[in-house]
């Protein structure tokens, strides 16, 4: 829940003196109705002129909180908006922690990771890219661009392995990614996260939802498999823990689909394709995968028409309670 103007949310504290002027009102009231109707038909009548007060006084302060609930932009929910969006803007967000170097991809994660960035790269001829890598830090490693050249040489060292840094945190590989959005006057756009999903530290999630909500989706791409496989190291040694044992890397599907469910984005299995460049290809160009990752954005739903109504509502049952004829006394 959110408002879209919140400082109209100040006119709340208007609700205390207005009681207190029904308070007012009602005392008055009373002691004017003592007079008129004298001491017989005072206690009768007391009774239904409470009831009738109260009821009126509770629906008119409704009527007030909807109608500055309705001023402030109350909203809650979400649902897709559609926007248009010239040429094609992506950050390339690709994991470089040490888990990347596991071979059950073939020839290994990170490498796996590098040929399918070239490949798309080479078949969209209307996009602007750039690359962010991640390991327990992040950096930009290419700025949005259109020199495809920078973007494949840094691709090319990717495939040597010397970028490999240790820990994995995706939180602040999305951070940085989102950075490179912020600082352009259109931000619109599209983050793919390549990784196995290991995340030790960060919470992803939450950036994810960020994202959606400012209209730049993320497309995740896992690389590795559940069943996982050990991680060699540059001097031929497979990694191990501090007792000694050998390290399993395993990729985690669950939270990668959840990053890219949150932020209104799609979900890619690459073990599960024969070429999973194609299908990412096809979130870019085709018009249904592509209206979900290129067209649309996250945003919270404006509920100012329903508190309008109920706010109408109120007033005329404010109104409606002192024209109502009571049937004998209460």
């Amino acid at each position: 829940m959110g408002f879209g103007e919140p400082i109209y949310l100040l006119l709340l504290i208007l609700v205390i003196p207005l009681l207190l002027f029904f308070y007012y009102s009602y005392k008055r009231g009373l002691s004017d109705l003592k007079k008129l109707a004298g001491t017989d038909r005072f206690e009768t009548l007391k009774r239904s002129y409470f009831v009738k007060s109260f009821y009126s006084t509770l629906a008119f302060v409704l009527f007030f909180i909807f109608s500055v609930l309705a001023l402030a932009g109350l909203r809650y929910g979400e649902k897709l908006v559609k926007e248009d969006r010239k040429g094609l803007k992506v950050v390339f967000l690709i994991d470089v922690s040490k888990s990347m170097m596991a071979k059950d991809t073939s020839p290994s994660r990170l490498k796996e990771a590098a040929y399918i960035v070239k490949s798309v790269v080479d078949n969209v001829s209307d996009g602007l890219f750039g690359i962010v890598l991640f390991s327990g830090t992040a950096f930009t490693a290419v700025p949005i661009t259109d020199d495809l050249v920078s973007v494949v040489s840094v691709l090319n060292q990717l495939d040597k392995g010397w970028l490999i840094g240790a820990g994995s945190n995706i939180a602040i590989g999305l951070e940085k990614a989102y950075e490179m959005f912020y600082t352009d006057e259109n931000r619109k756009g599209l983050i793919v996260l390549i990784s196995d999903g290991e995340n030790r530290k960060g919470n992803p999630i939450s950036v994810a939802k960020k994202l959606g909500e400012a209209g730049i989706p993320v497309v995740t791409l896992l690389v590795g498999t559940e069943k996982g496989a050990n991680i060699p190291l540059s001097n031929g040694n497979l990694l191990r823990d501090r007792t000694g044992r050998v390290v399993v890397t395993k990729a985690d599907p669950e939270l990668m689909e959840r990053i890219a469910k949150v932020s209104g984005g799609y979900f890619i299995e690459a073990s599960k394709y024969e070429n999973p460049e194609i299908e990412l290809l096809q979130i870019f160009k085709s018009k249904e995968k592509g209206l979900i990752a290129l067209n649309y954005r996250i945003e919270k739903e404006t509920k100012g028409s329903i508190l309008v109504f109920l706010g109408i509502i109120s007033l005329l049952a404010s109104l409606f309670v002192w024209k109502l004829r009571w049937k004998g006394p209460i």
